[in-house]
């Protein structure tokens, strides 16, 4: 057994260390983090180094927590926070953790005058006995609200599982020298199902556990775990990159079958996640089995622990984690694994968008160390290179006009997250240049997703926050727009978005049906559309379509704008492995079909004379 410092040793250094004035009442694990329960919260606040510190010689990541005895009921944290902000201001809601001791305060036109600085911050604590963390507050609540429910409900099993989480991360490492390997169990030599198993003498870990939508037989549908011999309680985790279902699909399944561990992701793929796994998977009677039941959804999100961007946490004896931007979706984040004692590093891409989008910063790349790369290439033919934004823009702008000037309208079927967004802040920028004065009809299930953007401003581009902080104006809720569910269209020019992008289910048929046979009229798609889908066979030219047993003959026009995709295209995958270029020793291509992923690898081997593969769904590689 390696020497280093056991969850005993630290916890006994922490008590040594901290003076009678703390507070301290007791140390305890929260999953990958250490928590120190203290009754003089402020004295953390105002002493920020005493945890920093500590940190610095622990190495492990510590939070302070308020001991249960001090904290107030929610009048109480309202009146004092109340006495802390400016006059006026208006607080939507509060919604209480009690399971880390924390209250997120919703407050309505949030701009930086009403940040809570040290002081206030300590004061509110001391008075209160909870933390505050202050937040935008939506249009729509309803999404916020319901997971704060299931967090509460479930508080005193949340508690439990931190703690086995910790004392599983904590115990001592068994081996000096960490051999890493990884087998491919989905979403290789294809798009869909994505699921990596990487595994050390010490460690199993998930990276992602999608689903294919659109598969109905089950060995094309699932990740291949049956491959592995691996037992569902031998997987120490997941990392969840970010909340498509064909990243995050396969979980509530997981749990189904056994499984009891930590999803580590960001912040805001948690609720993403839920309005996915909620509303997006559509029923198979073949694979009944397959169709998560809603305490199988709850199971996911209560065993999901969130971490910051560009910390690293300790999620297994031997693997530290760093999350950090990839600029796809909100919250989508390119991974990085730490092996052992730097025997080896991996940088694992997920989706990510390295080029302009207004909603999101590019894709993060300067990683300290990595040896190896898993970079997707969904867009990774050579003849995948996108037009820019601003071309793209006048072009769609053009296709509006012509259609509301002839009186018809316009029908966008999205995905409900990531480019309905990113649709949606293009059309408000349209509206409040003055260059767009129709309606806009947003389905709520687009609204509830794009109510995380709303309340998590801190992971928006630089330029959108701008926006947003210096007018308080919310870009996600477009002049003259309106949360609708499946609404009657009346006579008139409108623009729609809502899903599904593929046209299979949700709905965006009962949009097609209703102005299908208006030639002034038009369906707009802004997404790659997947083979042998309706959406597909329209941009193909098909007229006479079938779908769910209903026949439109389709008579309005029909274009495509894919190049609003969120994706990297082959140029600017090709620029974000050049930048890592001097660390690598390995790329590996994932999640595009079979052409696409052999002409990047040979392109990233050829062009940037790196080791590259391209494997199967079922091959497995040792790294370290």
């Amino acid at each position: 057994m390696i020497r280093e410092q056991t969850g005993q040793n630290f916890m006994v250094r922490i008590l040594n260390t901290l003076p009678s004035e703390s507070g301290l009442t007791r140390i305890e694990y929260e999953g990958p983090r250490i928590a120190l329960f203290s009754t003089n919260p402020a004295y953390f606040i105002l002493n920020s180094n005493v945890v920093s510190n500590m940190v610095n010689t622990v190495k492990k990541r510590i939070v302070v927590r308020t001991d249960e005895s001090i904290r107030r009921s929610e009048t109480e944290c309202a009146d004092a926070l109340r006495n802390v902000l400016p006059n006026g201001t208006k607080i939507s809601k509060l919604l209480f953790d009690p399971a880390v001791g924390e209250v997120t305060a919703l407050i309505e036109d949030l701009t930086r005058e009403y940040s809570i600085n040290d002081q206030d911050n300590a004061l509110l604590s001391q008075k209160t006995g909870w933390r505050f963390l202050i937040r935008r507050s939506p249009n729509d609540l309803e999404l916020i609200e319901q997971i704060n429910a299931i967090m509460v409900r479930k508080a005193s099993d949340r508690i439990r599982f931190y703690k086995e989480v910790g004392e599983k991360i904590f115990r001592p490492r068994l081996n000096e020298r960490t051999e890493v390997s990884l087998v491919f169990l989905g979403g290789f030599n294809e798009i869909g199902r994505s699921c990596i198993l990487v595994t050390t003498n010490e460690s199993n870990v998930l990276l992602d556990c999608g689903i294919n939508s659109f598969s109905t037989d089950i060995t094309t549908f699932a990740p291949r775990f049956d491959v592995t011999g691996l037992n569902i309680d031998d997987i120490d985790c997941v990392v969840l990159s970010h909340a498509h279902l064909d990243h995050s699909g396969f979980l509530p399944i997981l749990f189904k079958h056994g499984y009891k561990g930590p999803i580590y992701c960001s912040e805001p793929t948690i609720p993403l996640t839920y309005l996915l796994l909620r509303s997006s998977i559509p029923p198979r009677e073949e694979m009944g089995f397959m169709n998560p039941t809603p305490s199988e959804i709850e199971d996911v999100i209560t065993h999901m622990i969130s971490l910051p961007y560009a910390v690293v946490t300790d999620i297994t004896s031997d693997i530290r984690l760093t999350l950090a931007n990839a600029g796809h979706i909100l919250g989508s984040s390119v991974t990085h694994l730490h092996f052992g004692n730097g025997d080896h590093n991996l940088v694992y891409t997920g989706d990510f968008k390295f080029g302009r989008s207004l909603a999101l910063e590019n894709a993060y790349w300067n990683f300290q160390r990595v040896e190896t790369l898993i970079v997707e290439s969904t867009l990774g033919g050579k003849e995948d290179i996108l037009q820019s934004r601003d071309e793209m823009n006048q072009k769609l702008l053009e296709l509006i006009n012509s259609c509301l000037s002839q009186g018809g309208n316009l029908l966008f079927p999205v995905p409900i997250l990531g480019q309905s967004q990113e649709l949606i802040l293009t059309l408000s920028n349209f509206a409040n240049a003055g260059l767009l004065s129709a309606k806009i009809y947003i389905e709520k299930s687009v609204g509830q997703a794009s109510s995380i953007y709303e309340t998590c401003m801190e992971y928006l581009s630089k330029e959108i926050k701008q926006e947003i902080d210096g007018y308080s104006i919310n870009m996600f809720t477009p002049p003259k727009s309106q949360i609708v569910e499946s609404k009657k269209l009346r006579k008139g020019s409108h623009l729609i978005v809502s899903p599904s992008s593929t046209l299979t289910h949700g709905p965006s048929l009962g949009y097609l049906d209703q102005i299908c046979g208006d030639p002034t009229s038009a369906v707009v798609f802004t997404s790659q559309s997947l083979p042998n889908t309706p959406a597909s066979n329209l941009i193909e030219g098909r007229k006479d379509l079938v779908i769910e047993g209903k026949r439109h003959n389709v008579e309005c026009r029909v274009e495509s704008f894919t190049d609003f995709t969120n994706h990297s295209d082959y140029g600017q995958i090709l620029a974000y492995v050049k930048r890592m270029k001097q660390k690598l020793r390995k790329v590996i291509v994932n999640h595009g079909d079979k052409n696409k992923a052999q002409n990047l690898a040979g392109s990233i081997n050829r062009i940037l004379r790196l080791h590259t593969q391209h494997p199967l769904v079922e091959e497995a590689v040792k790294l370290a």
